[in-house]
């Protein structure tokens, strides 16, 4: 699990943005672990949250899949798949 923390100024000044990032690679399911370390960061005021989870079909294509809400990580944490990936 690894967490960063980066912080931008946009061009010309003014108040800067923070943006937290979680990755999981790896076999296990991804959500318990992304969820987790979002967590883990939630308490820095962020107001939304997201995750790209990648699948693999049966016939060895892989395709993203991108789930974002606004508020809380409990909200992104209900709306994301419940089998796990």
């Amino acid at each position: 699990l690894a967490a960063r923390e980066g912080k931008l100024r946009p061009e010309g000044g003014g108040r800067a943005q923070m943006c937290g990032i979680v990755a999981f690679l790896g076999n296990d399911d991804a959500t318990r672990y992304l969820v987790g370390g979002l967590q883990r960061l939630e308490y820095r005021g962020y107001d939304s949250a997201g995750v790209a989870l990648v699948h693999a079909d049966g016939a060895g294509d892989t395709y993203f899949e991108v789930v974002k809400r606004e508020g809380k990580v409990s909200n992104l944490e209900a709306a994301l798949p419940k089998e796990p990936n």
